[in-house]
């Protein structure tokens, strides 16, 4: 069957030619277009911009994701996808038990994080925790591939416990793709669209290729004007469409044809002036590159993860110092510290490098300055259950008698179900304990919030006093932390009056 890959850097332009092509090739039955959106918002808006111009019924707007479960039940039978209410729940109390096993000090902070690197490491195609552990031995760091790792297996045992008859987007792949039934037969539409998708997972990568087999494919890819695409169709693929890179190179190797569709073709013209200065905002001016001569004595290397561009580094300070050079005159500057710091620790130590010294990041990037900054603005407006959400899960604040008292997993969970963000409704469905805690934090951020101009310094110090931050701090240093004490030693010199 036909592919056809159509791009431009005007959307509406674009739309225009994937309708009219869908509605030429498929015929007037219900369902004979499946639009494959990957902008769940844009869903909707589509369905109503086809049924103004064609049939509504010859339209299913869906994704990748609903489409291969709809395949999956249709081979094996009806059955319950794990939602995904419990499926944060169930990676919630597995980095609980990452957390109490002291793999990992703050891992219920990272709990997002977590979820969308398995769903990321699932669409890759990594479905056995065996897998999981290979790939993050190979690509993070000792501490962060412990807690990936753990994490994975603690989820998939919990997953096993509690939602066994349940199928996760990666068993709906996995079947689909190794069964022995043709795709032809699960799928009933005569023109699939595959918009917006400017990434493909493995998965979807395969499902596509099967796709493309046996069904009329349009696949529709906005990129960023630039001025380097004056010779369609052929965008040049550089700042903000080199994000693109992969899927494209994916898209033009299944496409028959390939189709530019002109900014122009969808009104007055000035469309393209437009979407080329919009471009250049998101185009790296021209400097020194990897393809460019640098000057004498400067040398360009680049790495594909900050954990080899770590070991690069390090090895280069170790040569050089076997070289004879003074450890006085190497010096390191390294961009968002934070991001880099356990790598670079443990990158250093791993080839025998000693640090002498690490300059200190801004106190906003620390877990002290984050909680402090999160506490002033609820001072300055309510606080929101998202804000209890916060600090609850951060390592410098305590609410209640402990740590445990209000507990971040429980609070997230809830917020999921909740219908409002209002705080109030969050404490009714909470434990006595864990409500007088936030009853007690709400009174301190009154107080604040209450205090005359003169008395606003003094109450924010009892705030701070009054959810641990200092001891916090002191128990992060002890653990290794030391700039979050250097961290809370600023906040109280801010807190401060300057005497003259």
């Amino acid at each position: 069957m036909t592919v056809t890959f159509l791009s431009g850097s005007a959307f509406e332009p674009l739309q225009e030619a994937v309708f009219k092509r869908a509605g030429t090739v498929a015929g007037n039955q219900p369902e004979s277009v499946v639009f494959l959106e990957a902008n769940d918002y844009r869903q909707p808006a589509i369905a109503d911009e086809w049924a103004a111009v064609n049939d509504p019924l010859r339209l299913r707007v869906t994704d990748f994701d609903d489409l291969v479960c709809e395949y999956y039940e249709r081979l094996g039978g009806p059955g319950t996808r794990l939602n995904t209410t419990l499926r944060r729940q169930l990676i919630g109390r597995a980095l609980r038990e990452v957390t109490d096993e002291a793999h990992f000090a703050e891992a219920q902070a990272y709990n997002r994080d977590v979820r969308e690197l398995l769903s990321e490491l699932a669409g890759a195609g990594y479905d056995d925790t065996a897998e999981i552990w290979s790939f993050v031995d190979d690509h993070l760091s000792d501490r962060t591939a412990s807690v990936v790792g753990r994490t994975a297996e603690s989820f998939a045992t919990l997953r096993t416990a509690c939602a066994s008859e349940s199928y996760t987007i990666s068993d709906a792949y996995q079947a689909v793709l190794s069964s022995e039934t043709e795709v032809e037969k699960l799928v009933e539409a005569e023109v699939i669209v595959v918009s917006n998708y400017t990434t493909l997972s493995q998965n979807e990568t395969a499902l596509l290729q099967r796709l493309a087999e046996s069904t009329e494919v349009l696949i529709a890819l906005p990129l960023t004007a630039t001025p380097e695409t004056d010779d369609p169709p052929s965008e040049s693929l550089i700042g903000a469409n080199a994000y693109t890179s992969d899927a494209v190179e994916t898209y033009r190797s299944l496409a028959d044809q390939c189709v530019h569709v002109s900014a122009e073709s969808g009104g007055d013209g000035h469309g393209s002036e437009l979407a080329v200065a919009a471009g250049q905002i998101f185009t790296r001016t021209p400097a020194a590159g990897e393809n460019d001569t640098p000057p004498s004595g400067l040398h360009w290397r680049t790495s594909p993860t900050p954990i080899r561009e770590a070991r690069q580094v390090a090895r280069r300070v170790r040569r050089q110092l076997a070289d004879g050079a003074d450890p006085e005159d190497v010096l390191v500057v390294v961009p968002e510290l934070l991001s880099y710091r356990d790598q670079l620790a443990e990158t250093f130590d791993e080839v025998g490098v000693h640090v002498a010294n690490v300059g200190r990041p801004p106190i906003q990037q620390t877990q002290v300055g984050r909680a402090a900054l999160t506490l002033v603005d609820c001072c300055l407006s309510d606080p929101t259950q998202q804000d209890v959400a916060v600090l609850s899960s951060s390592p410098a604040v305590t609410l209640g008698d402990d740590s445990e008292t209000v507990n971040t997993t429980t609070i997230l969970s809830l917020i999921d179900r909740l219908p409002t963000t209002d705080l109030d409704r969050l404490q009714q469905e909470l434990d006595d304990d864990p409500t007088t805690a936030i009853d007690h934090f709400r009174e301190d951020i009154e107080t604040v919030s209450s205090a005359s101009r003169e008395k606003t310094i003094d109450a924010l110090r009892e705030l701070f006093d009054a959810v641990e931050l200092e001891s916090n701090a002191e128990q992060l240093a002890d653990s290794g932390e030391g700039i979050e004490l250097t961290a809370q030693r600023r906040l109280n010199a801010s807190l401060t009056p300057s005497r003259r």
